[in-house]
């Protein structure tokens, strides 16, 4: 399985823990968020400010952000692990 279907597991499997409702944009907001950790080293701070300042996204993502907060690093954690094949 390659890293973005693993993210994209990853954020699913998280979100319906965390949220009643969970959403397409939720999902792709939180796999962005891990994916660009991991392959460009971009910090969730920085991918807030910059999914927040786009129209299509900025709600989803404030939504993901709120019920995410610490947890990404774990998350993130969790894909790398898992695309290592290492339990997490």
């Amino acid at each position: 399985m390659n890293i973005a279907a693993i993210a994209n597991t990853v954020a699913v499997e998280y979100l319906k823990t965390v949220m009643p409702r969970v959403k397409r944009t939720h999902v792709s907001v939180l796999r962005c968020c891990i994916l660009n950790a991991i392959t460009d080293g971009i910090t969730d701070d920085a991918f807030i400010k910059d999914v927040g300042n786009n129209p299509i996204y900025s709600q989803a993502a404030k939504t993901v952000f709120s019920v995410v907060g610490n947890d990404i690093g774990m998350l993130i954690g969790k894909t790398q692990e898992a695309a290592r094949g290492t339990p997490s």
